[in-house]
């Protein structure tokens, strides 16, 4: 007769949900998206003026107080960002990059202007500002 081993008990937080492994593999769409700026290019923002620069200190605004789960799930129009193929992009934005980045996001500041990163985990790596809209 085999004998069969009892499952292990999950790990449950103060709300009783099963929490994330604490490898750092779990989710991390509950978590609060945390700006980045290593990989920045600050060459993008010579073509911003006053206007541009107000427009982009919202958007930075409204996203580090919210969720990835709320920008993953917003429209393009609004808070949520469109996924954007590396390859589609100029070669300036993608130049340095990691190579496991297959596609960048791109956030609406206005009508015409962008903002262009990546994901990594929690964090939105800036990497470029597009003011006229023609990166891609």
């Amino acid at each position: 007769m085999v004998r069969k081993r009892p499952f292990k008990a999950p790990r449950l937080s103060e709300s009783g949900r099963i929490r994330p492994p604490s490898d750092g593999t779990g989710s991390t769409q509950s978590a609060v998206v945390c700006l980045g700026f290593e990989h920045f290019l600050a060459d993008s923002m010579a073509e911003c003026d006053h206007n541009h620069l107000r427009l982009w200190a919202d958007l930075l605004r409204r996203l580090s107080s919210s969720t990835w789960q709320t920008v993953t799930s917003a429209s393009r129009e609004k808070l949520g960002g469109e996924k954007i193929p590396r390859h589609q992009l100029l070669s300036i934005i993608t130049a340095n990059l990691p190579a496991d980045i297959e596609f960048l996001l791109s956030f609406r500041c206005s009508h015409t202007m962008r903002m262009i990163g990546f994901r990594s985990r929690e964090r939105l790596e800036l990497r470029w500002l597009d003011p006229k809209h023609e990166a891609y």
